[in-house]
């Protein structure tokens, strides 16, 4: 019986372990518009969430930056006001105001 529970609170460990923060992915040139406005709209809505929280994590903050130049690589895809968003949230997050 002691085994058994060992067994199940390990199971339930392993679980919890993969279930942080979600990845923060970015553009590839096979993806169609509409994947690239996704993942530059969930950029921002991270973002400027991470900026308002005050994080301090240089890997998340160089990921964001990267999924933010989406919308530039792509401006076919982009609306301008989304672009703009995108430029001013890049430039907060590298210390480079406007």
């Amino acid at each position: 019986m002691r085994r058994l529970v060992c067994v199940i609170l390990a199971v339930l460990l392993l679980a919890g372990c993969g279930s942080g923060e979600e990845e923060i992915r970015s553009i590839s040139d096979d993806m169609d518009c509409d994947e690239v406005v996704e993942v530059v709209e969930t950029a921002i809505e991270r973002g400027t969430t991470y900026v308002a929280l005050e994080e301090d994590d240089p890997g998340v903050s160089a990921d964001l930056v990267f999924a933010l130049s989406g919308a530039e690589a792509r401006p076919e895809c982009v609306e301008e006001s989304v672009r703009s968003r995108a430029a001013g949230l890049r430039a907060t997050l590298t210390g480079t105001g406007s």
